[in-house]
């Protein structure tokens, strides 16, 4: 008999209870719809969850310390902030100086208060009234509210009014808890312009416990500012003691909390200190990995239940029809060919339940032409490649894949690359080179996949 022969034999078989094919059917369809309504569900929480997490500022965000190698140390300089700006997914770079308590007089009235220095001026303030930008970046300060009472001034006022700032001398906090630099040695003065206003009435408030310590208020200084200031008693410029002892520290904000893990890594290349939260975010993927597996679970049972009534099912044909079977086996079937005919019948039972995957009438596909000129490649790839995870969170990326493809290699070197770094997806690369045609062959075709075992 031939193969197409046992083919119509086993399904005019399965047509003969149509009734409980049909139940079957229905059965295997719940089942295999179960699973992928469940997995598909747990995906696309699992994705909303975690893309929602990568944008909170603080998982996006790189801190930077300046490093030590034994005694040799690794300041934070304008060219490490130059070189941070240049990483991919960066969106921008918040620098931080420590300063000296100030002396702060306007219009003949006179403060103290300690200091700080930041680039932008205004990240993270809530302003009362002014702002950052503009000259302000370079000679600005913004003053918190608490101190206004003590000058005469109020928050519309004061901004954009010219001011002097004292360091030195007899300058100094009276509040242990300021923290700060301590100056000592003669009075330096500079001319500075009020930015804007801070409202610092939660800070300044302090706690409500009998040990709870007020905090004092700061004035936050431009950058520029804040180096001429600390660059003072030693003689130096601002550029020249940015140069020699750097930032006190940096923060790195990314546009995406999956790309922190491999910036923060670059900068420790660098060898200053970097620390991320990229494992918050491997937390958070992880609770919903579990979470997912659970109602895969839940499918995968109401799978097994599908797969009890085929057996069902075909327990009883065989039951049913075991007159046939014994007219096969006199006419010289063999036990493997009728074997082979319940099998072909089972599987045509598990055909007529089951739902077409990765199929959507839907979906829009972006049709591109260009033309691939000689010895040129096209290398097509899965987002398994981009998206393979190493221990630490980092993801293999578009940058480091840009880097391998510049050498030219294989297809084989590029998903063992992303394989080695930590596969978590399937991954398939294909390449098209294009020939000289005077070559017997036009093109080359390679293709190679790795199907994740994770």
């Amino acid at each position: 008999m031939r193969f197409i022969d046992t083919i119509n034999f086993a399904r005019s078989n399965v047509g003969r209870t149509r009734l409980r094919t049909a139940l079957t059917a229905t059965g295997i369809a719940i089942g295999t719809a179960a699973v992928v309504t469940l997995l598909a569900l747990g995906n696309g929480i699992q994705a909303i969850a975690v893309g929602q997490a990568a944008s909170f500022s603080a998982v996006t965000s790189v801190l930077v310390y300046p490093g030590a190698n034994g005694t040799d140390p690794r300041p934070i300089t304008p060219a490490n902030i130059a070189t941070f700006r240049t990483y991919g997914n960066v969106k921008s770079v918040v620098t931080s100086l420590n300063t000296p308590a100030l002396r702060f007089t306007v219009g003949g009235k006179s403060v103290t208060a300690r200091s700080d220095a930041k680039s932008p001026i205004a990240d993270g303030a809530t302003m009362l009234s002014g702002g950052g930008g503009g000259s302000m970046e370079t000679d600005g300060v913004i003053v918190p509210k608490s101190l206004l009472s003590g000058l005469g001034q109020t928050p519309l006022s004061i901004v954009g009014k010219s001011i002097t700032l004292t360091e030195g001398g007899d300058i100094c906090c009276t509040d242990p808890n300021s923290g700060g630099l301590v100056v000592l040695g003669p009075e330096h003065s500079f001319t500075a312009h009020v930015a804007g206003v801070v409202d610092d009435s939660k800070n300044s408030q302090g706690g409500r416990g009998p040990n709870d310590v007020k905090a004092t208020p700061a004035i936050s200084l431009a950058g520029p500012l804040g180096a001429e200031i600390d660059a003072a008693p030693g003689g130096q410029t601002g550029a020249q003691y940015l140069d020699k002892q750097g930032y006190s520290n940096a923060v790195v904000v990314t546009n995406d909390a999956r790309a922190t893990a491999g910036i923060a890594t670059r900068i420790r290349a660098l060898g200053l200190r970097a620390q991320d939260r990229a494992d918050l975010l491997s937390r958070i993927d992880f609770f919903f990995n579990i979470i997912k597996g659970g109602l895969g679970a839940i499918g995968g049972i109401a799978l097994l239940v599908a797969t009890v009534g085929i057996a069902n099912t075909m327990i009883m044909t065989v039951l049913e029809r075991t007159r046939e079977i014994g007219v096969l086996k006199a006419l010289g079937a063999s036990p493997s060919y009728i074997l082979n005919i319940l099998l072909r019948e089972t599987v045509l039972l598990a055909v007529a339940g089951s739902l077409p995957l990765g199929l959507s009438v839907q979906t829009v596909y972006d049709e591109m032409t260009f033309r691939l000129h000689e010895d040129e490649t096209l290398t097509v790839f899965t987002d398994g490649i981009v998206e393979a995870r190493n221990s630490r969170g980092e993801l293999f990326g578009f940058e480091r894949l840009a880097e391998l493809l510049a050498t030219h290699p294989d297809v084989g070197k590029i998903v063992d690359a992303a394989e080695s770094f930590g596969q978590e997806d399937d991954i398939t690369a294909v390449s098209i080179t294009r020939h000289p045609v005077g070559e017997r062959k036009a093109a080359t075709v390679s293709l190679t996949a790795q199907i994740a075992t994770a």
